[in-house]
């Protein structure tokens, strides 16, 4: 039946008898492994009877294990992508505050693309075809705002190749912020959209001591 199936499949992993048969001992593994589980719970799942308990509470842990792995590949992009910014960000925190702040990937509770509609306030008046493009992370303990540029450089054309090969890619910060939770408000824009954006305000509250005047970005997504 599915689970004389299950368990000899089970031996075929573990030959010499190293560690327990046991569906446990497989998943109790560093962090490093799971993305290799959703492949044994699909193999696991696929040698159990059709219909069956064991094949329904498989099902529902590859579900949620994809989840987990989709997720896992995500921060890992991110911290490849922004990691370098938030080390920087988070020692020039350290030099000025004694706040402690966490910028790491499991801290991270939202993120995502917005629209800077106050960018000008902020970095001049913007020229016509510039690709900018702002994002806010949200952290437990802090909010990072940046903003950054993408350029596009061409290469020299080579005989049958395409615009799109000649063209090389590079992005450079042209705004960045570090915001701990307790110097932020949020709050709904008093602006009005006719094309029915959300409007809101990220605000840097003001701070006396550091003699920083309220700093407001009026933000759309």
């Amino acid at each position: 039946d599915g689970n004389h199936q299950l368990q000899e499949f089970l031996l075929s992993l573990n030959p010499r008898q190293q560690h327990s048969t046991a569906l446990e001992s497989y998943l109790i593994k560093p962090i490093q492994r799971i993305l290799k589980y959703p492949l044994l719970l699909t193999q696991l799942k696929n040698l159990t009877r059709p219909d069956s308990d064991e094949q329904q509470h498989l099902l529902e842990a590859l579900i949620g294990m994809e989840k987990v792995a989709e997720h896992i590949n995500e921060m890992q992009r991110i911290h490849e992508e922004y990691g370098a910014i938030f080390d920087h960000l988070f020692r020039q925190h350290q030099k000025t505050s004694k706040q402690s702040v966490d910028l790491s990937p499991g801290d991270l509770l939202y993120y995502g693309g917005v629209e800077w509609l106050n960018i000008s306030d902020f970095l001049g008046k913007i020229k016509k075809g510039l690709e900018l493009h702002a994002m806010c992370f949200v952290f437990k303990t802090a909010v990072v705002f940046l903003c950054k540029e993408r350029l596009r450089h061409k290469k020299k054309s080579l005989i049958g190749s395409s615009n799109k090969a000649n063209a090389a890619e590079v992005e450079i910060i042209r705004y960045q912020v570090l915001i701990p939770v307790n110097e932020v408000q949020v709050r709904a824009s008093s602006v009005k959209d006719v094309d029915s954006h959300y409007l809101w305000e990220l605000i840097h509250l003001k701070n006396q001591i550091q003699r920083r005047n309220e700093k407001v970005y009026h933000l759309s997504n």
